[in-house]
This record gives C-alpha cells, sequence and structure tokens, in this order.
C-alpha cells in the first residue's frame, strides 16, 4: 500500500470528503464519532480535527451521516474564509506599538506590549537570558486593571515558564484596547517546587 494514500481498516482507500467513522483511544476521548476525512486526519462537527489510528469508511451513508458530512463541510469552508480574511488583515507596524498598550490580535486574544527588552529567568546557578520584543498574555477573566496586568506579565509557571513572548518581529495586533503605566525594570520572584525562580524584564 502506498505511504500516500490512506486505507481504513477494510483496506479501502480514503479520499478527502468521505465519510468515515473514527475510533479514538486514551483517558476521556469519545470512543467513536461520524466525520468526513480531511487531509491525513478526520474533521468533526464543531470544526475539531483529529488523527485516529482505526477509521471505518462509510460507502452507503445513511440520510442523518449525509447531513452531518453537510454540516462539516459548511463549516470547513467557513472557516477557510475565515484565515484568507485573517491572512490579508495587516497589523499595526511594531514602530507604532506604544509600551504599556493592550492589544488585540486577530484571534481576539490580548496581548501587553512590553517593547523592546532584555528577559532574565533565574534559579539558583541556572540562568536564561533572551532579548527581543517583547508580548505578554492578557485573559479577560484575569482582568486589565495594572495590578492584573502586572500578575499576568510576573507569571511564572513549572520549570521557569513565563508568560512572555519574546520575538524578533510583531505579532498580528489590530487593534489598540487600551493602556496601562509600566515602569521598567519589572522583577520578581516565585518558590516552585520549593526552588526559587526570579524574572527581570528590563
Amino acid at each position: 500500500m502506498s505511504e500516500d494514500k490512506r486505507y481504513d481498516i477494510l483496506g479501502r482507500e480514503i479520499k478527502d470528503g468521505d465519510i468515515c467513522v473514527g475510533k479514538g483511544t486514551g483517558r476521556d476521548v469519545i470512543g467513536m464519532d461520524v466525520g468526513i476525512w480531511c487531509g491525513k486526519s478526520i474533521a468533526f462537527l464543531g470544526g475539531s480535527k483529529r488523527s485516529m489510528g482505526d477509521v471505518f469508511k462509510v460507502v452507503n451513508p445513511s440520510k442523518e451521516e449525509i447531513e452531518i458530512a453537510d454540516k462539516i463541510k459548511a463549516d470547513l469552508s467557513k472557516r477557510k474564509e475565515e484565515n484568507k480574511k485573517k491572512e490579508k488583515t495587516k497589523g499595526i507596524p511594531l514602530s507604532q506599538l506604544t509600551v504599556g498598550g493592550i492589544y488585540e490580535d486577530i484571534n481576539r486574544q490580548l496581548y501587553v506590549y512590553l517593547g523592546k527588552r532584555k528577559v532574565t529567568v533565574t534559579c539558583g546557578s541556572r540562568k536564561r537570558v533572551e532579548e527581543g520584543n517583547c508580548f505578554s498574555k492578557i485573559y479577560r477573566d484575569i482582568g486589565t486593571s495594572k495590578s492584573e496586568v502586572m500578575n499576568q506579565i510576573t507569571w511564572i509557571q513549572y520549570y521557569g515558564k513565563i508568560n512572555i513572548d519574546i520575538l524578533k518581529t510583531s505579532k498580528k495586533l489590530i487593534s489598540l484596547k487600551e493602556t496601562v503605566d509600566l515602569t521598567f525594570p519589572i522583577k520578581t520572584t516565585y518558590s516552585i517546587w520549593n526552588e526559587d525562580y526570579t524574572l527581570t524584564v528590563e
């Protein structure tokens, strides 16, 4: 069998658009579900795509299965058009971003722009240093007041993972929502699993 083609559990070739039943495995995974073949995975209602080991091609689909497939195809087409619009959307130039500005990107995610910074994370004798254009993800459910924004900027997770993206270029930000007054350097220390992590943004 060709490696470029995909076959179901009965050895029948599967092509894009074919109605299939996929069998999922693992904890908290739906056992079986109806979808359509798309590339190298199955697309389901709601827009999700999953790769599945066991796939059964539905040769003579029922009216209900055809209706499900039509809904999935319509959703995929809609998402494709939305992605095209996003690709054409131009972001705000980096030179026009304001430090402390909270911006929305093309996916409606909020980010606060920190400017071009040096970011250092230390833990004992270990040190990680990066420099670049810095953006911190802001969660609407946490809030956008200065104290809430600072808590999100200085958030340190396990193994020293931080909530700051350090880029050579910029993010595709499309609108300024509000601004907060930020003062640098920003420095904080968290104790995680009996280890002290220190974050410095300067």
